[in-house]
C-alpha cells in the first residue's frame, strides 16, 4: 500500500510547484537579485562590443565552469587587502592617528567605535578566508600570504581598540598619551 496522492491531476501538481517555486523565490529573493546583478555587472565589464549591447556570459550546459576554490579564496583574499586599503588609506598608522586627532576634535567616540567595527567585520572575513585557504592547501605560500593580510588586520583593529578603550576612560587620556607617543602605532 502506498501513501494517498496529494495532487489528482497533472494541473493540480504544475501548480503546487508553481506555488513550492514563488514561496523559494520571496524568500531567497535579495539573494537571487544580487546574483543576478553581480553576473549583469560582471558580463557587463568583460564585453567587447559598442557600449549597450550585452553579451551574456559563457555557459556550458546550464551552469557556469566551476573554479578553483584556492583560486577562489586567494581572490577573497585580495577584495578583503582592498577594501582595507579603501578604508585605511596607504600608511594604516597615519590613518589610526587621524581617526584619533578626529576624536580629540569632537569628543566622539562613536568615529572611533564605527571604525573598530568596520574592521572586525573585516577581520572575520579575513580569519574565515584564512581557514578556508588552510583547509584547501594547507601551510603553504598561499597560506601565508592570507596569513599577512590576516596580521595587517589584527594590527590595525588592534590599534583602534587600544585608542577606543582610553576614550572610554577620557578623553584628556588619550590626548595625553597622543602627546607622549604611547600608542602602540605610534611605538611600532
Amino acid at each position: 500500500m502506498g501513501r494517498a496522492k496529494k495532487y489528482l491531476t497533472p494541473e493540480q501538481k504544475a501548480d503546487a510547484n508553481r506555488a513550492k517555486s514563488r514561496r523559494h523565490y520571496e524568500k531567497k529573493k535579495d539573494k537571487i537579485n544580487n546574483k543576478r546583478r553581480r553576473e549583469y555587472h560582471k558580463a557587463k565589464a568583460h564585453t567587447d562590443c559598442a557600449p549597450g549591447i550585452l553579451v551574456p556570459p559563457e555557459r556550458h550546459g546550464s551552469a557556469l565552469q566551476p573554479q578553483d576554490p584556492l583560486h577562489l579564496w586567494m581572490e577573497q583574499n585580495d577584495r578583503i587587502k582592498n577594501r582595507l586599503l579603501k578604508i585605511t588609506g596607504k600608511e594604516p598608522a597615519i590613518f589610526v592617528d587621524e581617526i584619533s586627532l578626529r576624536y580629540l576634535s569632537d569628543g566622539n567616540k562613536d568615529t572611533l567605535h564605527t571604525h573598530a567595527t568596520q574592521l572586525g567585520k573585516l577581520q572575520k572575513a579575513i580569519y574565515r578566508c584564512q581557514n578556508e585557504v588552510l583547509t584547501l592547501a594547507g601551510m603553504g605560500p598561499e597560506y601565508h600570504a592570507v596569513d599577512k593580510t590576516v596580521i595587517l588586520i589584527r594590527t590595525i583593529v588592534g590599534w583602534v581598540e587600544e585608542v577606543l578603550c582610553y576614550a572610554m576612560v577620557e578623553l584628556s587620556e588619550v590626548r595625553r598619551l597622543r602627546e607622549e607617543r604611547g600608542f602602540m602605532y605610534q611605538i611600532g
